[in-house]
């Protein structure tokens, strides 16, 4: 808030995909020290983002994502997940058992129980998995989530993550705690 008591005004510009306004309006007051005020129609407010923004953005993230019919076993999956599996679009069939062929095997039954617990209870399905790479050979720790999509057609759509970097890190500090008893 300036000197006289007027709001300030500041200019934001949102990410050049954007459907929003280049400068929105920001007013500062004392109660609430930031707050938008925008022109914008609530319809557009609330419109979802565009099916090839979100995607960008979620390669751009290395987020994988992913929609298998589930009576065919065919899948969709985006390019950040042929990028996890070390492998180019048209390297590897896009199906739901290709996928569980680059499973490391000791993970295999959870994977395969975590999965079944979604189609048999509320379609919310999570597991923490090794999956192997194609260019390299080794493996991978990965994050899923994904969920059951019932009714005609039933589906089954989601993302993966790489958390390898984040799984080497927590066994280090467990082995390090480890050490650190020992003393």
């Amino acid at each position: 808030m300036g000197n006289d008591g007027d709001p300030g005004t500041a200019s934001v510009i949102p990410h050049s995909l954007s459907p929003f306004p280049a400068v929105w309006p920001v007013s500062c007051s004392p109660v609430c020290p930031v707050s938008l005020e925008t022109s914008v129609p609530a319809p557009l407010m609330s419109a979802p983002l565009p099916a090839d923004r979100l995607v960008a953005g979620a390669d751009a993230a290395l987020i994988g994502l992913f929609e298998t019919d589930l009576s065919t076993g065919v899948s969709t999956w985006s390019d950040a997940v042929y990028a996890l599996l070390g492998c180019r679009r048209g390297d590897l069939p896009a199906t739901l058992e290709a996928w569980r062929a680059q499973v490391h095997p000791d993970d295999l039954p959870g994977v395969r129980d975590a999965f079944a617990a979604a189609r048999a209870g509320d379609g919310l399905y999570t597991a923490t998995y090794r999956v192997r790479r194609l260019d390299t050979g080794a493996y991978r720790w990965i994050d899923a989530r994904g969920r059951i999509v019932r009714g005609p057609g039933e589906r089954f759509v989601g993302v993966v993550v790489d958390v390898s970097e984040r799984h080497g890190e927590v066994a280090a500090l467990r082995d390090s705690e480890a050490r650190f008893r020992r003393l």
